[in-house]
């Protein structure tokens, strides 16, 4: 990964979400992959997309729920014919205060690998008007309610995504030891010696 773009969606307290609505061509290059503090909450509208996700390759088809953690490396490098997604942007550390409880389990989803998540997602939303509401908000002109609306309904959203007991084989503490090095890759190339270092 010798070339990495590296975002900053501008998210806080006050402007926990934004979204996008993207159209890809048919073929997608590969491309660098992406950086950023947020979550990516996917939604394929329309089409298919496949895309990188910390060296994990995963394909969604329409109506499917991928989810991208924070710092986690992606890109889109294959979609396929009238391909549309939807794209959530999320700030990680709003959405955890958001939660009277539960926040260690948003880490535990978190730190899923990206194939486990999507299934889990997707298992999790079958059958729930929850994607309904998502695509019918999203349509909506902007507006400061709308804002506000759009953040009610993705903490709905993760209410019913949150594990409901602990996850074998994650240790939820270790995103929280590893955040001071994966925060510093938005400016700077570490060593691996300097990354130890900072997360002690």
């Amino acid at each position: 990964m010798s070339s990495v773009e590296y975002f900053d969606w501008k998210l806080h307290d006050a402007h926990p979400v934004s979204y996008l609505l993207r159209s890809y061509p048919e073929q997608v290059q590969n491309r660098p992959p992406d950086m950023h503090s947020a979550l990516h909450l996917g939604l394929v509208l329309y089409g298919e997309r496949t895309g990188r996700f910390a060296g994990e390759t995963v394909r969604s088809i329409a109506g499917e729920f991928y989810l991208t953690a924070p710092w986690e490396p992606h890109s889109t490098i294959r979609t396929g014919p009238g391909n549309r997604l939807l794209l959530l942007n999320i700030d990680r550390e709003s959405l955890q205060r958001s939660f009277f409880t539960g926040g260690d389990r948003l880490e535990q989803l978190i730190l899923m690998s990206p194939g486990d998540r999507m299934e889990f997602l997707n298992r999790k939303l079958q059958g729930s008007s929850l994607k309904n509401e998502l695509i019918e908000m999203i349509w909506q002109p902007d507006s400061a309610e709308k804002e506000l609306l759009l953040w009610n309904l993705v903490q709905k959203i993760f209410i019913v995504l949150l594990p409901e007991a602990r996850t074998d084989g994650h240790r939820s503490g270790d995103y929280q030891r590893l955040l001071p090095a994966l925060q510093s890759l938005s400016g700077e190339v570490l060593t691996l010696d300097e990354a130890a270092q900072r997360c002690r």
